[in-house]
């Protein structure tokens, strides 16, 4: 991610996670029963009503930083077949997503790998993530991400980040 985001904009992404993960393990302590759970497993949980809020406040936050932090590849522009049998071509697939991505105001554009298809999808509501399972790449799209190095000019950001996104972790699924 270094060859998009600076040192210390990386450092404060990643101590923000940290955060995220700690106050979940806080959680965690209160309801023993959180400790591994996804985010279907918390929405069906007989919990303490304030853990369980809590609890779906920071689970899907710190899931689509993880998966963001995962998203990228040192190489530019690798392939992906699913991606091609989709839009056509790589460049079609990221040009739609720049798209996505520039016309929201703030969460993640993510993407999933559905049967022999791909489906973007912007996540302003973090609850959302679980439409369609778990997303294979992710995109900060908050100006947190991209502020310290990019100041307002999301789409520099982008220009520069999308050419590094790890298209190889969409492929076929069942």
């Amino acid at each position: 991610m270094t060859e998009f985001l600076s040192e210390d904009n990386l450092k404060l992404h990643k101590d923000y996670l940290r955060k995220q993960k700690l106050k979940y393990s806080i959680i965690e302590t209160s309801s023993p029963g959180l400790k591994g759970a996804g985010i279907r497993d918390v929405l069906r949980m007989k919990i303490n009503s304030q853990d369980k809020r809590d609890a779906l406040d920071l689970l899907p936050d710190i899931l689509l930083h993880e998966i963001y932090f995962s998203s990228f590849s040192q190489l530019r522009f690798p392939r992906s077949d699913v991606v091609s049998l989709t839009f056509g071509s790589e460049a079609a697939m990221l040009n739609e997503l720049f798209r996505l991505c520039v016309s929201m105001r703030y969460g993640f554009a993510v993407a999933y790998s559905i049967g022999n298809k791909v489906r973007l999808l912007g996540i302003e509501n973090m609850k959302d993530i679980i439409r369609y399972g778990e997303p294979c790449l992710a995109v900060d799209v908050s100006e947190h991400a991209y502020f310290m190095d990019y100041g307002f000019d999301k789409e520099r950001y982008l220009t520069n980040m999308l050419p590094y996104l790890d298209l190889t972790k969409l492929t076929f699924t069942d």
